[in-house]
């Protein structure tokens, strides 16, 4: 007698076979297991977590830093905070050309100095010290812009000196071209620097993509007003500093 080989008999076989490995699933499901096999598998469960402790754990993670110093040495940021307002706001104020102020703000060197210069190095260098490897990097690297400004404009270094036509009129050196284009070549790179902290503060919070958002647009357009100064075109360039000082605001 011939063996039953129809698609019928095949399906209702392999149904057979595979009877028994679902029962022992089923019963595995249900808490129990009769087979050496199934007893090792564990079943895994679905853990449920809030937002914030996710942002904890995987955007803003804190870092493990050895021995007390956040509780000796406190919080850095708002020193820092407080150098970078009190040297922005006065030179955003210059550059806008209010009240009749100008010149790049060199009125304001000694807060370049003390409160861009001094009071961001020294918040960056304790935000190191807790371990607070990004917040000291931008810190210290907005320090080191306002220093550079600081020196620019100082007259013991010469800088815009040497592009005056007149050696008894370093001050002229200010409206050339020579100088202007060179500046700017300074900002683009202190933007593309600001274009890398912002990538990097995607991990952070919000309020800082914020304001280095508004800091890489802003030194954009500082850019090309510098440029437009090189090309005498002093009126599109006033325009360009306004909008890009005003900005955050």
């Amino acid at each position: 007698m011939s063996e039953d080989t129809s698609p019928q008999r095949i399906y209702a076989r392999k149904d057979e076979e595979m009877a028994p490995a679902a029962n022992e699933i089923q019963h595995l499901e249900d808490g129990g297991a009769t087979s050496p096999d199934f007893s090792k598998i564990q079943s895994t469960k679905s853990i449920m977590i809030s937002p914030e402790a996710f942002e904890k754990l995987y955007l803003n993670p804190k870092t493990p830093v050895a021995g007390h110093l956040r509780s000796i040495i406190g919080n850095p940021t708002p020193l820092a905070i407080t150098g970078f307002l009190m040297s922005l706001t006065p030179l955003s104020c210059d550059l806008m050309g209010w009240r009749g102020a100008g010149h790049d703000g060199a009125a304001h060197i000694g807060a370049y100095i003390f409160f861009g210069g001094i009071l961001l190095l020294v918040g960056g260098f304790l935000e190191l010290l807790i371990g607070n490897t990004f917040s000291a990097v931008v810190f210290m690297s907005f320090g080191g812009f306002y220093l550079t400004t600081a020196a620019t404009l100082q007259p013991f270094y010469g800088a815009y000196a040497a592009y005056s036509p007149s050696t008894s009129d370093p001050a002229a050196g200010l409206t050339t071209e020579g100088f202007n284009a060179s500046y700017g070549f300074f900002l683009v790179f202190f933007g593309v620097l600001n274009f890398i902290f912002l990538v990097c503060s995607f991990r952070t919070n919000l309020v800082l993509v914020w304001i280095l958002f508004n800091v890489v647009l802003g030194v954009g357009l500082l850019v090309g007003a510098y440029f437009q100064t090189a090309m005498q075109a002093a009126a599109i360039a006033h325009k360009l500093q306004v909008v890009s000082l005003l900005l955050p605001c």
